[in-house]
């Protein structure tokens, strides 16, 4: 397989994980204001610039029921459906984990395409819910807690997941024959 580096990855794709200040509106807005506009290093610099001038709001965005109260079990349960991965390439695949449990505040996920940046949009329909029961349809602007990146790492025909950008500060790696580690939410002290 050919060889894909950090950089070849990272312009592959752009992970927006800034929170929303108080007053910047919805979702939508957090993303580059370059959007159908070619999109650059100095963009990034400029979108930092400008959410840095507003109040952080540590308030998280309101979640259905069903979503606000699953526990870390039942929240792993839900899961990015693998025929809904992006492609990244001619090996990687993009999957995205669901707002809930802790993880309250949806992130923005752009994908960098010929130098245009343009949204992941969420749609419930990308997701397998497991054993979790929805009364209600889910909101359309739901959203993502944040990303992971599938590659066959171990086995030519497993895309299994080696790396994972996760709420604010969660981000995990893993190299060939390797596993994750016990994280804070998988430990019961």
């Amino acid at each position: 397989m050919p060889r894909m580096t950090r950089r070849d990855f990272f312009g592959a794709i752009a992970f927006s994980g800034l929170s929303r200040p108080a007053d910047a509106g919805t979702l939508t807005e957090t993303l580059p204001a370059s959007i159908g506009a070619s999109f650059t290093f100095n963009n990034v610099l400029h979108k930092a610039h400008d959410l840095s001038l507003y109040p952080f709001s540590d308030i998280p965005q309101s979640l259905p029921p069903a979503l606000e109260e699953l526990d870390s079990d039942s929240w792993q349960e839900i899961r990015h459906k693998l025929d809904s991965a992006i492609p990244l390439g001619a090996y990687f695949r993009l999957g995205m984990f669901h707002v809930g449990y802790k993880y309250k505040r949806a992130t923005a996920v752009n994908l960098i395409r010929e130098g245009i940046a343009s949204p992941v949009l969420y749609s419930p329909n990308l997701f397998d819910f497991g054993r979790m029961k929805i009364d209600k349809p889910l909101p359309s602007d739901a959203g993502f807690a944040g990303l992971s990146v599938h590659y066959p790492l171990n086995d030519p025909h497993v895309h299994s997941e080696v790396m994972s950008f996760l709420g604010a500060s969660s981000f995990q790696f893993l190299g060939r024959k390797q596993k994750y580690g016990l994280s804070e939410s998988d430990s019961k002290c």
